[in-house]
């Protein structure tokens, strides 16, 4: 759910100067930021609708829904390095609406639930970041899933793919907006290399959504969320290859009461230019005696025509053979293009397949059709 801007790659593998001001460009959308400049704001809002072709489903009603997020993101030159902040604020997803069904079809809802499931404004990203050594270090407040496995076409859930596997591999149990520290650096021309070191507490957590569960690290049940992360360019191709450890308590699904297990696994990511437009593959597995998403595969392509963007989608979650409940694999598959209606304004239709939603059986076979409306400064 989290909005990458630009690769990781592109910062890893900068130097000096132009390294460092990636990294800031890679934080605040890419946007130009003055240099002689101390301070520099970014931000987006957009609103979306969507619907099903079918009203009900499993013995649960299926109903429209609108939703709207508000995304800000704020630099400010602070001694060597840079302070960051990041504000999300969103409205309450609908009781029985689409996304209370098909979860993966809108990635930009439930950003910033609370503890009662309703939208709120929230700080959702505080850090300082600077050149240390050969490359850049960030510390605070951040984001894990924002940093690592990034991709050119199918990062942004704001402007881009909508469906939750084409924004974050769901084979990896990231948290998200935790207390933690990541390091980037450059190996080679061609060469780089990401670590990534944090509490496996995050603002996003189901059963606790707060600030006191982000700070309140040493809190029995948690652990660490480390990574690390080989990443690569050639030519017009680029990719990453990366491994990662969950230290929370984690129930087996064979045995619930056996909680205190670890969650581990390993992703990769291959991308370039094909033509006049751009593809992405990527994949994941993780331990399927815990993560319900054993394995993760996916392919996506967008191209551009002057102030049209077209992308395409498929991918599949394979579902743990160690799941008790009847199950079977996500299949989900996206079409979108986005307009450019004026210079910061765009309209962005889609149309998604989802096959199983949430591994279940019944969910099969649905479309939904939704329409995505943004304004970025």
């Amino acid at each position: 759910m989290h909005r990458k801007y630009v690769s990781v790659l592109g910062l890893l593998l900068a130097a000096g100067a132009a390294h460092a001001q990636q990294g800031v460009e890679a934080q605040t959308g890419g946007q130009e930021v003055v240099e002689d400049s101390k301070a520099a704001i970014s931000g987006a809002l957009i609103g979306t609708y969507q619907d099903t072709s079918q009203d009900r489903v499993a013995g649960q009603t299926v109903d429209n829904e609108a939703n709207a997020q508000l995304y800000l993101f704020g630099s400010h030159a602070i001694g060597p390095g840079t302070f960051n902040i990041e504000v999300r604020a969103g409205t309450t997803p609908r009781n029985n609406g689409v996304t209370s069904v098909y979860g993966e079809v809108n990635d930009t809802v439930g950003e910033t639930l609370d503890t009662h499931g309703d939208g709120r404004i929230a700080a959702t990203q505080i850090y300082y970041n600077l050149a240390v050594g050969p490359g850049e270090l960030t510390v605070g407040l951040i984001d894990s899933s924002g940093l690592l496995d990034a991709n050119e076409i199918a990062d942004d859930e704001y402007s881009q793919f909508l469906g939750t596997s084409f924004v974050n591999n769901p084979a990896i149990d990231y948290p998200t907006f935790v207390l933690g520290a990541d390091y980037r650096a450059a190996l080679s021309e061609h060469l780089g290399y990401q670590v990534f070191v944090g509490s496996s507490g995050g603002l996003e957590d189901e059963d606790d959504p707060t600030y006191g569960n982000v700070f309140d690290v040493g809190e029995s049940g948690k652990g660490d969320f480390s990574a690390a992360e080989l990443d690569w360019h050639v030519a017009d191709l680029y990719g990453d290859v990366g491994v990662w450890h969950n230290g929370r308590d984690h129930a087996s699904l064979t045995h619930p009461n056996d909680d205190d297990r670890d969650s581990y696994g390993a992703y990769t990511t291959v991308g370039g230019d094909v033509g006049a437009g751009q593809w992405v593959a990527w994949a994941g597995i993780a331990n399927d005696r815990i993560s319900e998403a054993a394995n993760f595969l996916a392919l996506a392509y967008s191209r551009e025509f002057d102030d049209v963007t077209l992308g395409a989608g498929i991918s599949r979650i394979g579902v743990s053979d160690e799941r008790p409940e009847p199950s079977d694999s996500i299949e989900q598959a996206e079409i979108y293009a986005r307009f450019k209606v004026a210079e910061e304004l765009y309209l962005s239709p889609d149309i998604q397949y989802v096959n199983n939603s949430g591994f279940d059986p019944a969910l099969d076979d649905v479309l939904v059709a939704g329409l995505r409306a943004g304004v970025e400064f």
